[in-house]
Formats: structure tokens, sequence, C-alpha cells
């Protein structure tokens, strides 16, 4: 245990916003949320903006197959859906979490 220790990677630091969808945005394009666009999870704040390069469109890009299965929750409609920001395989549920509504805002 001690040897695994040593030799593994620790991630001592690490800084999330305060809700689930600006975290996501941030982690998708490596930028703060608020560039991205997200600053909240309701009444369109969680739409990344149009302009933002996900790494799922730099692994696209670059040959790689991209998919994302379970929650997206940075936009529902066109051009915020993760098909638009370069997942090819796609299965989400729609809004924030499972009971939740289509976003309106999109």
């Amino acid at each position: 245990m001690d040897n695994l220790y040593d030799v593994s990677a620790r991630f001592t630091q690490y800084h999330v916003s305060p809700t689930c969808a600006p975290t996501r945005a941030a982690l998708m394009t490596g930028h703060h949320s608020n560039r991205a666009g997200v600053w909240h999870t309701v009444n369109g704040r969680s739409l990344i903006l149009d302009r933002e390069t996900t790494i799922a469109q730099v692994f696209k890009d670059n040959g790689y197959a991209t998919g994302i299965f379970g929650k997206w929750h940075l936009g529902d409609n066109y051009p915020f859906r993760p098909e638009d920001k370069g997942f090819e395989e796609v299965l989400v549920h729609s809004g924030g979490g499972v009971e939740q509504a289509l976003d309106y805002w999109g």
C-alpha cells in the first residue's frame, strides 16, 4: 500500500462550482463556468455557449469516437445539445434530472 501511495498521482486541490451544471461546463471546456455561459441550473443559466469547444469536440476532431451516457444538463435544444458539442453517441435524459422537464429556454 505504501508503494502504491508513493507512485500514485494525488489530487490535493480542486475547485468546483456550487451546482452541477457549472461544474460540468468547466470540466467539459477547461474554462471557468461563467466564461462558458453556465452559472446556474435553471432559467437558461445552464446553456453552454455555442462558441465553447468541449473536450469531446477535441477528441472527435482527432479521430476518437465520442459518447455520453447519463446526465448532460448543458442544454436540450440546438445548438446546446451534446451531439452539437462533439458527442457522436448520445444517450442522456433531458433536463437536469430524471424528473425534470426539458429546457424551456433553449
